[in-house]
């Protein structure tokens, strides 16, 4: 029999920022309470199930009766985004209404189900995707900015029963009225969820999917343990340097930084010949000799006070909760491409590490922050005070009275890439202990020293550098790119070279990957194998037209509504017309598949009329542009253009989520309690168990026999091994 399940929603309000603050300390706040609350129970085709609500209006009723029977008997309670629900049932609800703590791990989510198959997050978004017949009220929004968070000309909350009129809609209404239409809006997001739900139903997390799903609720709920009286020591630092550099700035120009679009102005005015004051437009002018003193001393200092990294410290403290733990900033399936996890808040996944200079002494560093060591003393011990307190952000992770285990997967990327290409030459190198990257780094040798006498010694870390922008079909600028725009373009043209020439396995799986995803949107319902491992199949049948590429453990990551369109890629030469050298080597692509040479050159000179100086010269192929609609930036979609080598990337990287999840999901069974899970690392407590740890996160699954996985646990103070 099919476990009976709720779908719920709450509005509420509060003094605190959800935004700035995430949801479980938002909840926490004591400014924070519930106004409304819907619940319906499931099936949605039950027309006899309505929708029930309740509000702060009124004594604990049907609505709430529903809902505690659904936590008394442990029915699923679905939501949309349902941390935040989790939040108010956690820490509103039992205050409130009197109701228990229902089990964590009978939490469903609706917006977890549309990001796994590739859909936008948010459920209006989603709704209109799909072309549901019920849709997100549109009104919600200044509703919200009503009744859920302080005005701003009073600093009050409106109540429902407050004698003044409101603005809904372009409608004049009385609060009373409004605050019947917030209920109204509650209780159609329910509705909504439900509907979404229903048309993903296909998609909902089970098996893997499911138990991945709730080990990062569980991980998020246990929080991240934060030393908080440095922090506090940090913040202090944090903000005297700014108050210095600002005043610094103001003396400078006589504006604030902030305000670009003026700084901009004066900046030119000193010779800055940019349009932008971004991080790359300051890197490529900033040191130029015709600017003057002024504006580089001015561009300078913006950029000390843009530096991002430095965000995360008052990010921390403005996440982290009574108890010292930062709760609820690992987002689930955030990145859609893997399954990856991101985070909000700290953003815990780029973390600034020391540099070189710093990393003997960062721990020293650490220390004389949580001492409340002076700013100037700071600087001068350490350098910059920005730089110094950024690159030590790991540190803040930490328990103030016992260890962590801190655990790494050995080299788990550079072995799923051969495992799905079948490339067992290199496997077996990784299972006897041999360094990859020597041997690369010994044919990078050769070639770059005796070919282009490169000033610099090929190493393996060099080796690493290239291998790694290169074996997703990376060309000579991702080489360029990972080696800091240092290397001549001929350097990486014939780096990018030799990793095809070491590794011809590399290329034959990008064009196993493209093939397959070509062949499988050809042939709608059949299944296509890339390799032994993955294979694609496209199907056009409801809720929306799909690529699929299944990995290695049986998970599917989603392309929605995929394309193909013909080009034809030309070699072409760009001549200077001065002395008729090549300068540089390209291909160019036309859209279109062109048989004939004749019409080719053609096209070309139709294409280029003001292109005089390039020459094609006799080479081309015809292939694919694919893509699919899905993330392109912040909370953008769109066409995502993708091929062979991405698509082969994504799957070695899902697949590297997949055994992370799996070994911390095992790492649990054991007794342990992990709560930091990024890239391929794992933090639990120290319990003294470093070997049962390593054990039980390098179980190999069933789907991945053979698979040489292993890894490395260290009793450390902090996230920053020391």
């Amino acid at each position: 029999m099919a476990r009976r399940k709720i779908s719920l929603d709450f509005e509420s309000r509060s003094r605190c920022d959800l935004r700035a603050c995430g949801s479980y300390r938002y909840w926490e706040d004591t400014s924070t309470k519930i106004l409304v609350l819907a619940v319906r129970e499931w099936p949605l085709s039950d027309k006899s199930k309505k929708v029930l609500s309740w509000d702060v209006r009124r004594e604990p009723n049907e609505a709430v009766e529903l809902l505690r029977e659904a936590i008394v008997d442990g029915w699923e309670i679905h939501a949309y985004n349902s941390q935040f629900e989790w939040g108010g049932l956690k820490y509103k609800c039992p205050e409130q209404l009197g109701l228990p703590v229902p089990d964590i791990n009978n939490l469903r989510c609706t917006a977890a189900v549309c990001r796994s198959a590739g859909l936008q997050p948010r459920l209006g978004q989603v709704a209109e995707f799909l072309k549901l017949p019920v849709q997100k009220d549109k009104a919600g929004a200044t509703l919200i900015q009503k009744f859920s968070i302080p005005q701003k000309n009073t600093g009050e909350f409106i109540e429902w029963n407050d004698d003044v009129e409101l603005t809904i809609g372009g409608r004049r209404m009385r609060a009373a009225d409004a605050f019947q239409m917030f209920v109204d809006y509650c209780e159609t997001d329910v509705l909504t969820e439900m509907s979404v739900a229903h048309a993903m139903r296909m998609f909902a997390l089970k098996g893997y999917a499911l138990d991945s799903f709730l080990l990062t609720a569980r991980l998020n709920d246990r929080g991240v343990p934060v030393d908080v009286e440095a922090l506090g020591n940090a913040m202090r630092l944090y903000k005297e340097q700014e108050k210095e550099l600002t005043a610094k700035f103001r003396a400078l120009t006589g504006l604030a930084p902030a305000q670009n679009a003026r700084v901009l102005e004066w900046c030119k005015e000193r010779g800055y010949p940019a349009k932008s004051l971004n991080k790359a437009s300051r890197e490529a002018h900033g040191k130029d000799g015709r600017l003057t003193p002024e504006c580089r001393a001015a561009l300078d200092i913006k950029g000390r006070l843009s530096f991002a990294a430095i965000k995360k410290i008052p990010a921390m403290l403005d996440w982290v909760m009574a108890d010292g733990k930062i709760r609820g900033s690992f987002k689930w399936c955030g990145a859609q491409k893997t399954w990856r996890w991101t985070s909000e808040g700290p953003q815990w996944q780029n973390m600034k590490k020391p540099p070189k200079r710093l990393r003997p002494r960062i721990e020293d560093a650490f220390q004389d922050v949580k001492r409340g060591v002076d700013l100037l003393s700071f600087e001068l011990a350490y350098g910059d005070p920005y730089e110094t307190i950024a690159s030590m952000a790991r540190y803040f992770v930490r328990f103030p009275d016992r260890g962590l285990l801190d655990l790494d997967f050995t080299s788990v990327e550079a072995m799923i890439l051969p495992a799905l290409i079948d490339c067992n030459r290199l496997l077996e190198k990784f299972r006897r202990g041999e360094d990859t990257y020597v041997d690369t780094g010994t044919a990078l040798a050769k070639t770059l020293k005796e070919k282009y006498d490169v000033p610099f010694e090929i190493n393996r870390d060099t080796a690493k550098t290239v291998v790694l922008a290169t074996q997703f079909q990376g060309g000579w600028h991702a080489v360029f790119t990972a080696t800091g725009q240092t290397w001549k373009r001929e350097w990486c043209e014939a780096a990018a070279a030799v990793i095809r020439k070491e590794n011809p396995e590399f290329p034959k799986g990008w064009r196993a990957f493209q093939d397959a995803f070509v062949e499988a949107l050809d042939n709608p319902g059949r299944w296509v194998k890339a390799t032994r491992h993955v294979k694609f199949g496209y199907s056009e049948k409801p809720p929306f037209p799909r690529m699929v590429m299944v990995l290695p453990s049986g998970r599917p990551i989603v392309m929605p509504l995929p394309e193909k369109d013909p080009m034809t890629m030309v070699r072409v030469d760009t001549i200077n017309p001065l002395d008729n050298e090549v300068t540089s080597k390209n291909w160019e692509r036309l859209n279109g598949h062109e048989e004939d040479e004749e019409k080719m050159r053609d096209r070309l000179s139709l294409d280029w009329p003001s292109r005089n100086n390039r020459k094609v010269i006799g080479k081309w192929f015809h292939t694919w542009e694919l893509s699919y609609w899905g993330h392109t930036e912040g909370v953008n979609y769109g066409r995502v253009h993708t091929y062979g080598g991405s698509a082969l990337q994504s799957a070695t990287q899902g697949t590297g989520v997949d055994l992370l999840a799996l070994g911390a999901i095992n790492a649990e069974a054991a007794g342990f309690e992990p709560f930091f899970l990024v890239h391929d690392q794992c933090l639990t407590p120290d319990d003294g168990r470093k070997d049962e740890f390593e054990r039980a996160m390098c179980i190999v699954p069933d789907w991945f026999k053979g698979f040489p996985l292993s890894a490395s646990a260290d009793s450390v103070r902090s996230y920053c091994k020391t």
